[in-house]
């Protein structure tokens, strides 16, 4: 079996953690070049795209498709207007006469549904995020209220948000909304295995809500719910249908307990989510496979999940740490209680979304002093909510009878991303660069911020506690011109 895999970008989210988590199961996945594929705000060249899948795929292929990347470029470019709403119909027609050409070909497809904003591709660009934003969500409002202030604030904002912003998000809505639309048509008619529909960032108002119902009206017309899904996400959703297409091809069958620390699953909702956090959990893993269990602790598996009290505080926001909610006394219970699946000989897979944007360390510390937090068998706390939720299940599928050291080793490499860099470094790295000028949402001197996050990432893991005893010699890079997300990765334990 020949498994091709086209990300939705060039990020290490998208196009390396994929490639490791199928690599636990022994599986070599094809990918475009880096001459391909897109670089920031530089869209992957659609030609070249083209005639790589024609000459990679076969009769004998499992394609796992970004379809943001074949129609319009990456994530970034699917939110402007660079690509028309013609030439998107087009590309989708080629990927019909792609598979028309591999009728044995198996598509496992994911698509975005634009979020609630626009891109932050600047400094300056956030007072328009913002007024976006508020546009988004008052449009939804005014539809279903019919209050007079707030058509009177539309107007406002119309006045203020630049008309080609607005212009530019408004076509870049109706564009995709047809692309997603378009997707479901290909299920219904064989052309994708499958479809996950990604919610990215969002509210729980927003112009998205109605785009949701039309979508999800035309899956039940169609009777699709089983191999269509809509939840909030978008950077796992290369891991999760990496994960369900080598599931599916092996007769990989995944049980998992799950455990919430503070079981709040019927209140929170994660920042830049507009769905109950619980509804994400259950969407996501009916997706990938996996048969959850409520509290099931007889099972090998188990997921512990580590929200907030009520609201998530952002991990890469300000010089200080994030305040936590929860008592000494509090922290000290769930420390002891995940240590003590740990020495049951439990597979503790650990999802920490008690924070956006990064890991919180003192619930690792915490379990740190009482066992060693390095042995849970899986960590994520990256980006939002169900960034990290989608990387681990992926990660819980796709390490069933895997290689334990390449389990580890990615694990490891998480701890170093989601909780060193995400939740510490980042804002260092931010302070250093600030003094010196840079705009951190669009860096001038990247190879200079490479060498500062390198220098950082050095001092980090040689005073904390959680690496010190292991001496590993990394290789870290920003991907993009700016320090939203780092490639940290293990090179080799010395």
């Amino acid at each position: 079996m020949n498994f091709v895999y086209v990300p939705i970008d060039s990020r290490a989210c998208n196009n390396l953690f994929p490639m490791q988590l199928a690599k636990l199961q022994g599986i070599e996945v094809t990918i475009p070049s880096k001459e391909i594929m897109d670089d920031f705000m530089i869209p992957s060249n659609y030609d070249s795209l083209k005639k790589w899948l024609y000459e990679t795929c076969s009769d004998d292929t499992v394609l796992i498709l970004s379809v943001d990347n074949f129609t319009m470029g990456s994530l970034l470019n699917s939110r402007c207007n660079s690509v028309s709403i013609e030439t998107c119909m087009e590309r989708m027609d080629e990927v019909k006469e792609l598979k028309s050409k591999y009728p044995g070909m198996k598509i496992y497809a994911f698509n975005v549904l634009m979020r609630t904003s626009i891109s932050t591709l600047s400094t300056a660009s956030i007072e328009n995020w913002n007024y976006v934003n508020e546009y988004s969500q008052l449009v939804h409002k005014a539809e279903l209220y019919h209050r007079e202030e707030d058509r009177l604030r539309i107007s406002e904002l119309e006045a203020l948000i630049p008309s080609k912003v607005l212009e530019t998000y408004l076509y870049s809505r109706k564009k995709n909304a047809l692309v997603n639309k378009m997707s479901v048509e290909f299920v219904n008619e064989g052309i994708f295995h499958c479809l996950s529909i990604l919610q990215e960032d969002s509210t729980p108002y927003g112009m998205q809500k109605k785009e949701q119902v039309e979508l999800s009206e035309l899956i039940r017309n169609y009777g699709l719910q089983e191999k269509i899904s809509l939840h909030n996400g978008t950077d796992e959703a290369g891991c999760l249908c990496m994960a369900k297409a080598i599931a599916d091809y092996k007769g990989i069958k995944t049980k998992l307990s799950y455990v919430y620390l503070n079981d709040n699953r019927d209140s929170f909702v994660a920042s830049y989510e507009d769905r109950l956090f619980h509804e994400n959990l259950l969407s996501q893993s009916k997706f990938a496979g996996i048969e959850l269990v409520d509290g099931g602790l007889s099972l090998e598996d188990v997921l512990v999940i580590y929200t907030p009290v009520n609201r998530q505080y952002e991990a890469s926001v300000g010089n200080g740490t994030p305040p936590c909610d929860y008592s000494p006394e509090t922290l000290n219970a769930f420390a002891k209680r995940v240590v003590e699946l740990i020495d049951a000989g439990k597979r503790v897979y650990f999802l920490d979304v008690a924070y956006a944007n990064g890991g919180q360390g003192d619930i690792l510390h915490r379990i740190h002093k009482l066992g060693d937090v390095t042995k849970l068998w899986g960590y994520s706390a990256w980006n939002t909510a169900s960034n990290a939720l989608g990387t681990i299940l992926s990660q819980v599928v796709l390490a069933t009878e895997a290689e334990e050291e390449e389990n580890r080793r990615f694990t490891l490499e998480r701890f170093l991303d989601d909780f060193a860099y995400q939740g510490i470094v980042r804002q260092q790295l931010k302070t250093e660069l600030d003094a010196k000028g840079e705009d951190t949402l669009n860096l001038k001197e990247k190879k200079v911020s490479d060498k500062i996050l390198s220098q950082l990432m050095e001092v980090f893991v040689k005073k904390d506690p959680i690496f010190q005893g292991k001496q590993l010699e990394l290789s870290c890079e920003l991907p993009w011109a700016r320090i939203f997300e780092a490639n940290i990765l293990i090179k080799k334990v010395v």
